[in-house]
């Protein structure tokens, strides 16, 4: 488990403090709304209305994912002709220049899933080995 930071919380993100929600142990916005500072005075929130049943439907399941960027090395197993073609398949996959630099920098994360999909490309040019990124980071998964 990694050690809870709320700056990561993001700031769009609804908190919960019901401690008597059947899954509140289990539930990232209820981790949250623990850890909120005490500056902190006004804000998003789930009521204890949203239980129903006995079962939330704002539920988040408190999940690690490790996350990653850096693309220094990444090309450097390709064949030198694929090089560009990859880099420009994978600046596509993210959506823009400026954006592959956000990745690339660490300014943005790459989930497992975006992880998986570079993956992909690099068999696509001839690579089936091991990708590996730069920096990792364990993070709760917020889903946003």
């Amino acid at each position: 488990m990694c050690e809870f930071d709320f700056s990561k919380v993001p700031s769009c993100y609804q908190l919960c403090f019901n401690a008597q929600c059947p899954r509140s142990a289990e539930c990232l916005r209820f981790l949250a709304g623990q850890h909120t500072p005490a500056k902190l005075q006004t804000g998003l929130a789930i009521y204890p209305t949203a239980i129903c049943d006995g079962q939330c439907r704002f539920f988040r399941h408190s999940n690690v994912v490790r996350m990653a960027w850096g693309f220094d090395n990444i090309y450097n197993p390709l064949k030198s002709y694929f090089r560009p073609m990859a880099r420009q398949a994978i600046r596509d996959m993210l959506g823009s220049e400026g954006t592959y630099y956000r990745y690339h920098h660490g300014d943005r994360k790459l989930s497992p899933e975006q992880q998986q999909a570079i993956v992909e490309i690099m068999k696509k040019y001839d690579y089936d080995g091991p990708v590996t990124f730069e920096h990792y980071e364990d993070i709760y998964d917020f889903g946003i």
